[in-house]
């Protein structure tokens, strides 16, 4: 169905906050790992591989989820398992996406909330899933503050 302008006007001026303090925690995060890569040892090959997760409300129905992890990583962890972590969740894909840059790969997964899970606030029940993504997939949680 297609959205009327509108209603996709006010998505996008909520969402692009959201994303905005997503940009700045990746920065915060890039000036931490630029600061530990000069001490050798700092990071471990657990750190460097665990996968960067983010679910966002777009509204109260409809949520997006993003997956960054490194290229290699993506065989433990591919499209496919966290499209079905995700609806063992309760939630059903609308459309998803995959790109690749430099040695990192990217899943991009727009989701619908189902009934039973139309009671969970939607903070809250965003990070639930990036929680669930990251253990079910048996990595450990690296956060995007």
């Amino acid at each position: 169905k297609k959205l009327s302008i509108p209603i996709t006007v006010s998505r996008v001026l909520k969402y692009i906050p959201e994303l905005q303090k997503q940009v700045d925690g990746l920065e915060k995060k890039k000036e931490e790992l630029t600061r530990a890569s000069c001490k050798p040892g700092v990071l471990t090959m657990k750190e460097n591989t665990a996968p960067i997760v983010s679910a966002t409300c777009l509204d109260d129905r409809e949520i997006m989820v993003q997956v960054s992890l490194v290229s290699t990583m993506a065989g433990v962890l591919p499209m496919s398992k966290c499209i079905k972590v995700l609806e063992n969740e309760g939630l059903r894909l609308i459309s998803s996406s995959t790109s690749a840059f430099q040695n990192r790969t990217f899943y991009s997964l727009h989701l619908q909330r189902t009934q039973r899970t139309m009671s969970k606030e939607c903070p809250a029940f965003c990070e639930e899933l990036e929680n669930a993504l990251t253990q079910k997939a048996g990595l450990r949680l690296h956060h995007h503050q």
